[in-house]
């Protein structure tokens, strides 16, 4: 039997609990600083990370409002103002249509919108096509044009105008008919004696209107050739034309004495006149307030009537 004594035994295991608790307390006090010092790391850089994140942020916002800002100004500045809307018109090639005449239609032009607010007479949104069409609506008289921009308020239009070559007479109205047999613009009683072209009355009297193709340009190019010619060749005077349908291949031609002539356009005047001649010469002689009409319409043959007594 072994005796252990007890109180020694009590000694040494209160030893090391205490040598136990010693250093414990000694490692919990190593620990906490460091705890407090990473603590304090991660705060550290925690808040910087959310200044560099709210710096960027407002630097954005600053950056976006500036971006905005300047972009409103240059669109303001570029098709809101005044300095880059058209406030010039050159017109060059023109015959008959006025610089004031096309001022006044461009100003009608310039009312239109782009896209409901933008103004059409910025020199950079200006189309050329749709000015090119609304002159040639506008004034009649124009056959082609030709637009050509210039910085910054400035338009050139090259014109080219519809010859005037007669005029159609329907009812009390006046119009020109230029060279492709069509009714271009009114006429005023001044200016067709002025201009000393041909009248030409239509048979059925009835009412045309612009652009209307009332004549082909056989019979343009043919009554301006007997026209110039008749007055020429043939003692007389002429006063008048008549245009018996728009189908129809012939004229007439009433003189100021009072006979007609019929002559027919597929065949050249030179050589209608040539018969005309003859007849007059050989067979009407003297007598020619007698009569009535003469027909030249059919190739080799001449028709004549004398008045009814």
């Amino acid at each position: 039997m072994a005796w252990i004594n007890m109180d020694k035994r009590k000694k040494k295991l209160f030893r090391r609990k205490s040598r136990r608790g010693t250093f414990n307390k000694k490692k919990g006090k190593l620990w906490s600083k460091q705890k407090l010092r990473n603590d304090l790391y991660y705060r550290n850089r925690a808040t910087q990370r959310k200044k560099r994140e709210w710096l960027s942020s407002t630097l954005k916002k600053v950056y976006l409002l500036v971006s905005i800002g300047t972009l409103s100004f240059l669109i303001y500045f570029l098709f809101f103002t005044n300095f880059f809307r058209v406030n010039k018109i050159i017109l060059i090639d023109n015959v008959e249509v006025s610089q004031t005449e096309v001022e006044k239609v461009f100003d009608k032009f310039r009312e239109r919108k782009r896209l409901w607010i933008l103004p059409a007479d910025n020199i950079f949104l200006l189309n050329k096509d749709d000015l090119n069409e609304f002159l040639i609506a506008e004034i009649p008289r124009l056959e082609q044009v030709e637009i050509e921009k210039k910085l910054t308020d400035m338009v050139k239009v090259k014109a080219k105008e519809r010859q005037l070559l007669l005029v159609w007479v329907a009812g009390n109205e006046l119009h020109y008919v230029d060279q492709y047999g069509s009714v271009c613009c009114r006429a005023t009683l001044d200016e067709v004696v002025e201009r000393d072209l041909p009248l030409v009355y239509d048979s059925n009297d009835r009412e045309v209107y612009l652009r209307e193709e009332v004549v082909t340009r056989n019979f343009v190019g043919f009554l301006q050739d007997l026209h110039q010619k008749f007055p020429q060749q043939v003692d007389a005077e002429i006063k008048k034309f008549w245009a018996p349908s728009i189908l129809a291949k012939e004229v007439h031609l009433e003189t100021e004495a009072g006979w007609r002539v019929y002559f027919s356009i597929d065949r050249s005047v030179e050589s209608q006149l040539g018969d005309l001649k003859i007849v007059m010469d050989e067979q009407i002689k003297t007598r020619i307030e007698r009569v009535d009409y003469i027909d030249l319409r059919i190739d080799n043959w001449a028709y004549y009537k004398y008045k009814e007594s």
